[in-house]
């Protein structure tokens, strides 16, 4: 707990509220959440929901994504879990996430 840690798995929700998203990933029978919360979008781009939402449409399209990030290790409701802070940590499909929705919304380009 406390310390700096990475994860790379496969995203298999995303939830979004006003300055705070979390996302779970699976793998096999294992879970985690990754929480981005107000200290995050402190610093974030400010238009960094938009991007989270263009990336929950392209997994409701059916599109596989995955999440690589560092973070805080954290323990939640019993659980272990990820606090991401700065938005350069964030990479979705092996892009950071505002070259993801670039190509998502611009494909062919």
């Amino acid at each position: 707990m406390g310390t700096a840690t990475a994860v790379h798995e496969k995203i298999f929700s995303i939830d979004i509220e006003q300055n705070r998203v979390v996302i779970q990933l699976k793998k096999n029978n294992k879970q985690t959440y990754v929480y981005f919360e107000e200290s995050f979008f402190v610093n974030a781009a400010r238009n960094v929901i938009g991007m989270f939402k263009i990336v929950e449409k392209a997994r409701k399209n059916g599109e596989e994504l995955s999440l690589a990030s560092v973070g805080n290790v954290e323990k939640r409701e019993g659980e272990i879990c990820l606090v991401i802070n700065p938005q350069r940590q964030i990479r979705i499909n092996e892009m950071p996430i505002e070259t993801f929705v670039f190509n998502y919304n611009n494909p062919g380009f």
